[in-house]
């Protein structure tokens, strides 16, 4: 008899063991199929402006884009040409900067907030600011590593921050050209941006440790740490970005989800699944309320085998996704206007493309 029950109660553990297998195999399927079903009624974003840039090839893909205060000017790093200025709505070509280097991949560009100053480099070790009026030289910094590096101004147009090469970030004051400050992170610096309502530094590094300085004194205010942050891994960094308000940080991650996080309160606030592949582009809107982010779509071109890209945006105060674009697009670097109306994409081939973004403000 006992035996008997023995084998009876054998019996439905295994049958209860199939039957907890196959209900979490119906869980797993339901929750792919309800992302895969939200992602699908993601609305489709209205069609770009394509703007093809006068006398720009950019084979090899453009790396940085910037737009002027006043909106009618950008500013496009390739790698393949010396950066340059362009009329945003005809593509005009109004200035080439030619470079005294080679042999380096990445070289920024960035406008003053104030509109009147655009800083580049035009060899390894020098940073160049130019009067976007008259297109003068108006002061050369010796920076330690310009090559590769990110740059972006303070909010009073005041200071320069230049970091990306190393782990160390330096100001320097527009004005007299003088450096103010030296600042140390732990591991090689990947992405540096000003808040805007306030005179802090934040900068991410490749461990995703986050630190945030005083502008004025260089003094360290805080240091954030999470070690499931890492944004480097596998020769690869993740794409980071500061909002401009200074409250909140968002990462496009290896498991192609963004996440978004406060640096207030250093919890976690939004996740965001969606893209196909690897997400390369991310950007906040102005005013903070939008984040824009760009992915492998899973498309290739049939001719070159040259993988397409698609962009969404997101609104991070509700969490939810305001649109996206068709899956066959190429994108390998975006902006937002300065007044937050239009975001600008530009991929291969010299082609801008401008997204009507005034419509999905909240």
């Amino acid at each position: 008899m006992r035996k008997s029950l023995g084998l009876v109660n054998q019996s439905l553990r295994k049958r209860n063991g199939a039957f907890l297998l196959a209900l979490t195999s119906l869980i797993i399927m339901l929750v792919s199929c309800d992302l895969l079903s939200d992602a699908n009624q993601i609305p489709l974003l209205a069609t770009p402006k394509k703007i093809l840039l006068q006398s720009a090839s950019s084979i090899a893909g453009m790396i940085e884009l910037a737009v002027s205060s006043n909106q009618d000017i950008v500013a496009v790093s390739s790698f393949d040409e010396p950066p340059g200025l362009w009329q945003k709505q005809n593509g005009q070509r109004l200035q080439i900067f030619q470079l005294n280097h080679q042999n380096c991949p990445a070289i920024p560009v960035t406008f003053s907030p104030d509109g009147k100053t655009l800083a580049t480099s035009i060899s390894k070790n020098q940073i160049i600011l130019w009067d976007v009026k008259s297109k003068a030289v108006k002061q050369t910094l010796n920076d330690p590593s310009v090559c590769g590096s990110q740059m972006t101004f303070s909010s009073d147009s005041n200071t320069l921050a230049v970091g990306g090469q190393g782990n160390s970030v330096r100001l320097w004051e527009i004005k007299t050209g003088v450096l103010l400050h030296s600042l140390i992170m732990s591991s090689q610096v990947h992405r540096i941006d000003f808040s805007a309502s306030e005179p802090v530094l934040n900068g991410a590094d490749a461990t995703g440790t986050v630190q945030q300085w005083n502008l004025k004194t260089g003094k360290l205010l805080r240091t954030l740490s999470n070690p499931q942050n890492t944004i480097w891994a596998d020769g690869v960094f993740y794409p980071v970005a500061f909002s401009p308000n200074g409250k909140l940080m968002a990462r496009g991650d290896a498991d192609k989800v963004i996440r978004v996080w406060s640096l207030e309160t250093e919890k976690l606030i939004w996740t965001f699944p969606g893209h196909h592949d690897s997400i390369h582009a991310i950007a906040f809107s102005p005013n903070s309320e939008i984040l824009a982010t760009v992915g492998d779509s899973g498309q290739s071109g049939a001719l070159t085998g040259t993988s397409f890209h698609d962009l969404r945006l997101w609104n991070v105060q509700t969490g939810t996704a305001l649109g996206k674009s068709s899956d066959r697009e190429y994108i390998t670097t975006l902006v937002f206007t300065p007044n937050g109306k239009e975001l600008i994409t530009g991929g291969n081939g010299g082609e801008l493309l401008l997204w009507d973004v005034e419509v999905l403000r909240p």
